[in-house]
């Protein structure tokens, strides 16, 4: 079985009205080219299967996303993806120009447990609406498991450094599985080792925002022992992050990780 990992896409359409952001965001917005050749060295492996870790948009509007699944049609194999913070980014009007209303304290300080109803930190509204539109394309962002050639792939979303209600007891059920467990997520567990290895090389990341920071015990009581690779992105520069039977893959922008499974076991490299 081949899958194919791919992260931070960061699709902007020449369409979008917020003209003043598609230049400004102009390195995303050229990244046409770039693409199609990653495509055609994506469609000339041959792969089963493809995960993309979050991302896709720069930020969400009906026009990127529309521009976005165009552009993903040109793979010949099913993808299937995690969303990332900036599925739920959006810009506004501000004067003569457009910005960000990403509200940073709201989104990535930890805070206080939330209900149930009201977890995630993008208010349900506009969550529910970004959902609507990507589900009419087909795009799922819910927790999900597929399971093939004794393979289970778990999709988990960490969009905003926290996880939805249920994901500790749905991580669980790896547990209880024979099959092998690959997880794949947008934001890497919040772990000492990821910590140690993203600030010694990068310290002005913050670390609020570049683990799941809202979600502290996931790694130790629900992912450890259960799962032998986790592949991430986020941080737009590949690691590779060993732990105690586990390595953390998080994977560069614009890149793709090859991962071939048979009864010997895996191999993982780089594609191309």
């Amino acid at each position: 079985m081949r899958i194919i990992i791919v992260a931070d896409l960061h699709f902007i359409s020449d369409q979008d009205p917020a003209q003043e952001m598609v230049q400004a965001r102009r390195m995303y917005a050229l990244a046409r080219p770039s693409f199609r050749e990653l495509a055609d060295k994506i469609n000339a492996s041959s792969p089963d299967l493809i995960v993309i870790l979050g991302d896709m948009v720069d930020w969400h509007s009906p026009e990127n996303v529309n521009y976005a699944v165009e552009m993903m049609a040109e793979l010949k194999a099913p993808w299937h993806a995690v969303p990332g913070n900036h599925e739920f980014s959006q810009v506004e009007q501000a004067g003569e120009g457009w910005r960000f209303v990403d509200d940073y304290q709201a989104l990535y300080v930890p805070r206080p447990a939330a209900p149930a109803s009201d977890w995630r930190s993008v208010p349900d509204p506009a969550v529910a609406t970004i959902q609507a539109i990507w589900s009419a394309h087909g795009v799922a962002f819910h927790n999900r498991t597929i399971t093939c050639d004794g393979v289970s792939l778990w999709l988990m979303d960490s969009a905003l450094s926290e996880v939805p209600p249920g994901t500790e007891e749905w991580l669980d059920g790896a547990g209880r599985q024979s099959a092998t467990n690959l997880l794949f997520t947008h934001v890497p567990p919040d772990t000492p080792e990821n910590r140690t290895a993203i600030f010694t090389r990068e310290p002005y990341r913050d670390m609020n925002k570049y683990v799941q920071s809202k979600a502290p015990g996931l790694y130790a009581g629900h992912i450890q022992n259960r799962f032998s690779h986790v592949f991430t992105g986020h941080l737009h520069v590949p690691y590779v992050i060993p732990h105690d039977r586990m390595t953390c893959h998080i994977l560069g922008q614009h890149s793709a990780t090859c991962v071939d499974v048979d009864a010997k076991g895996f191999e993982i490299g780089r594609l191309g």
